[in-house]
């Protein structure tokens, strides 16, 4: 039986007595692991060897010949080295991992997340075993270049930062379109208070740029002074669910700017049913988002072209509203690739959120690596790399984790 193990600290060493008992007292110093044994080992064989390592047997798993142990932790990475490799060497020996901890798959308690109409977009794309792994975190700001957002709104309230409003030169970005809203919810609404959905990174914080006026329209000005502002007050995302097909080199200077301090731009493909290029997610160093539907095929409207990196859902997507003229939070369907960005956007802050010092290369890397592939196989215009896999993409990033900490911890291998 072959067995890839994922890795141990070099700090880890072996300090205790070991006895022959199935005693449970383990010290808060030690770690438990299992180490199978070969078939034919004797128990005085096994006896010996976990003498010699200093391990405490906690369990001795029969059918399997596998033995749970308590090792204890020490600083002499030297020693520690020594018996790793003694441990690889040994011909009894087969493979030896830590004892990990798991959990229950998360389910949140927003009742809109289990409405197969409301809630597919989440479900399409593995959200809840992404959550596993990570709900967000705080310290990552995803600015929203939008409408505004609904600042009162329940689901929203609780994760909004400080933003600014180009349209009327204010600091109140308030939404008085409803589209904003609409992105930031997606984005990151709030989780577990027994209410509508939430978003995808719903730990994460919203940076509201109001850059659309109530008519849903703007200038590239505006967008400059949005991306400017944010990349200047510490977003490390910026959504920007809009654009037109008029290039401007000023825009593309921003997005190069934006990306020059280490900022990830996730922009919309457009909703036009064109391959004609379309800006800013035509812009290299942008993360250009098309839109698919509930059966997982391109929705109609989407735009397709060379400048499309992913895909995500973007029809009947059920998200928070604007205001509904007394304080209250409302929702709404709105389709568009306006509403595929902000899952791309959410989900890399999800990949931000486990590791904040990846690069935006690298948590583009990671999202289109993860990526299920639709369409034909490999890149193609209406897709581009798939169709976002959040679980898929946590779950890679997870690994990539301990690759980084290959220099810090001794791999594991089989020792056969």
């Amino acid at each position: 039986m072959k067995y890839f193990l994922i890795g141990i600290l070099l700090v880890i060493a072996l300090q205790i007595s070991y006895q022959s008992t199935n005693a449970t007292t383990v010290s808060p110093t030690t770690k438990t692991f299992l180490i199978q044994f070969n078939a034919e080992t004797t128990v005085a064989d096994r006896d010996a060897i976990l003498r010699e390592l200093d391990a405490q047997l906690l369990d001795w798993i029969e059918p399997i010949h596998v033995a749970k142990v308590a090792i204890a932790q020490e600083t002499d990475t030297v020693r520690s080295s020594n018996i790793h490799q003694s441990v690889l060497a040994s011909p009894h020996i087969k493979f030896y991992e830590e004892d990990a901890i798991v959990s229950g798959m998360y389910t949140p308690n927003d009742p809109d997340l289990q409405d197969i109409q409301r809630g597919y977009g989440h479900q399409i794309i593995n959200l809840p075993a992404a959550w596993d792994f990570t709900r967000g975190d705080e310290e990552i700001l995803i600015a929203i270049l939008d409408s505004g957002i609904n600042a009162g709104h329940t689901e929203l309230a609780k994760n909004i930062v400080d933003g600014y409003d180009f349209i009327n030169a204010d600091s109140d970005p308030a939404d008085d379109q409803g589209h904003g809203s609409h992105v930031s919810g997606i984005v990151a609404a709030e989780i577990d208070n027994h209410i509508g959905s939430t978003g995808v990174c719903p730990k994460c914080r919203i940076m509201p740029i109001k850059v659309l006026n109530q008519s849903n329209t703007g200038t590239w000005s505006a967008i400059i002074d949005g991306i400017i502002y944010a990349t200047d007050n510490n977003a490390r995302i910026i959504n920007i669910s809009l654009g037109g097909e008029r290039a401007s080199k000023a825009v593309e200077a921003a997005v190069e700017y934006a990306h020059s301090k280490s900022v990830l731009v996730v922009a919309a493909a457009g909703n036009s049913r064109s391959q004609i290029d379309f800006y800013p997610a035509a812009y290299p160093h942008v993360l250009a988002v098309a839109a698919t539907d509930h059966q997982d095929q391109q929705w109609e409207l989407s735009n397709s072209g060379s400048y499309v990196d992913v895909s995500a859902p973007g029809h009947l997507i059920y998200s928070t509203s604007k205001s509904t003229g007394n304080g209250e939070s409302g929702y709404a369907f709105m389709s568009g690739t306006s509403m595929a960005a902000p899952y791309v956007s959410g989900l890399a802050g999800l990949l931000l959120s486990q590791d904040p010092t990846r690069t935006p290369e690298e948590v583009t890397k990671l999202i289109i690596d993860s990526a299920d592939d639709l369409g034909p196989p490999g890149w193609d215009p209406a897709y581009g790399h798939g169709r976002i896999n959040a679980a898929r993409a946590l779950s890679l990033g997870q690994l990539s984790l301990f690759e980084v900490k290959s220099s810090i911890y001794l791999p594991i291998i089989n020792a056969e």
